[in-house]
Parts: structure tokens; C-alpha cells; sequence
């Protein structure tokens, strides 16, 4: 109450280790992956579910900013800091806004984008935003548990498969290097993994149209 004076009433609400939160309906080799990366020991010895509780406490602020300043206070870590800052400032709204169902090329960039944003987070923000959405009275349908599935079969380190294009395809293309390279890698990018394209041609036959457009301009 003296750190979090705002979370009081939702304490038991949103805690991780409450006996009332029921399992996410994820497939279960995913699910021990999550159990595995909420278990996970920070420098200091604190699990990641814990700094997932601590974040998950100023979701009712929604601003990642206080949440941040407030971890720094405690001193905790850096890479806690970047959890809890991802998690308050993307648990609500960016997994309310993807559709629960369909499998729309718009959906599917949703989902890459909101995967690509939170990065190594994403198995807690998406956790977070299913917790939340279990506690309203009729339990809102939420595209949450596809994402941690969808993080851990296709996106976690180990598992993501490489880049099908480079910047050195690019300046091979005769594209000069620059701010530019990023954006059109990012397509490429979002196009692999969303099942646009699947090998080097294809991203190659992708970007060269736009690599003339740049070079016209």
C-alpha cells in the first residue's frame, strides 16, 4: 500500500500466485515453457513472475512510465524494469485490439507486430491480459493464450527461424544504405512470418520492386 497505493483493490484480482486463477487453455508443451520463463532467477535472484505480479499491480494506472521509475526506486533490475515497463504499457489495448478468431492476413499482422513489440515479454504481457480478462464478470474472449502459443512455437529464441533477407541482399539489389533498409527488412520480415513467403527468392522478388522505387526518387 505504501509502493502500489493504487493497487489495494485489485491486489487479489491480478496476483499470479492466487489459487483462484485458473490455467490458460494453452497447449501444454507451451505451457511448461511459460512455467519455465516465469521461473526464471533475474540477477537478483527474483523469478520473472514476480516482477510480472509487480507489473501487473500498475495495470490499473496504465503508465508504464510511474511503473518504471517506481522498480528503479526499489532498485531492481534492468531487464525486470524492461518487463514491467513492457507489460503495463501493452496489456491492455494492444491484445484487446487482435481479433479472438480468423485467420485474416490483417490478423496475422496484428499478431506478428504485437509478438514483434514485446519481444521476449510477450509470454507475460499476454498472461497478464488473460488474467485481467478473467476477472470481469462474464470472462472476456481474448486472443491471449494463441499468443503465448503462437510466441513459443514460432517466435522464442531457439525457435524463430532466420531473417530470409539481409541489409547485404539489399545493397546487392543496389539499394544504398540507410534509414530505409530497416522498414524494408521489417516487410520482409512480417511477410515470412506470417506465411507471406517462405524462401530468399521470394524475398528478394519482394523487395526489388521497392528497391527501384527508392532508387528513382
Amino acid at each position: 500500500t505504501q509502493i502500489i497505493p493504487e493497487a489495494a483493490p485489485f491486489v487479489d484480482e491480478v496476483a499470479l500466485d492466487s489459487i483462484n486463477v485458473p490455467t490458460p487453455p494453452i497447449d501444454a508443451g507451451n505451457f511448461e515453457q511459460l512455467a519455465a520463463q516465469l521461473s526464471t532467477l533475474t540477477a537478483e535472484g527474483r523469478t520473472r513472475r514476480e516482477a510480472l505480479n509487480f507489473a501487473l499491480l500498475h495495470v490499473p494506472l496504465a503508465n508504464a512510465r510511474i511503473a518504471e521509475k517506481r522498480a528503479r526506486f526499489l532498485k531492481l533490475t534492468g531487464d525486470e524494469v524492461h518487463l514491467i515497463g513492457t507489460v503495463v504499457g501493452m496489456t491492455t489495448g494492444r491484445v484487446e485490439a487482435i481479433p479472438v478468431v480468423g485467420d485474416s492476413l490483417t490478423r496475422k499482422d496484428q499478431v506478428h507486430k504485437f509478438l514483434r513489440d514485446a519481444g521476449g515479454c510477450a509470454p507475460e504481457v499476454a498472461l497478464g491480459a488473460w488474467v485481467i480478462a478473467q476477472n470481469h464478470v462474464e470472462p472476456a474472449p481474448t486472443a491471449a493464450p494463441e499468443l503465448i502459443d503462437i510466441y513459443f512455437s514460432r517466435y522464442a529464441p531457439g525457435v524463430a527461424p532466420a531473417p530470409l533477407i539481409t541489409g547485404a541482399d539489399l545493397i546487392a539489389l543496389g539499394m544504398e544504405p540507410g534509414p530505409h533498409f530497416g522498414k524494408l527488412l521489417e516487410q520482409a520480415r512480417m511477410a515470412q512470418m506470417t506465411g507471406v513467403i517462405s524462401t530468399s527468392g521470394q524475398a528478394i522478388d519482394l523487395c526489388r520492386p521497392k528497391v527501384h522505387e527508392r532508387s528513382t526518387l
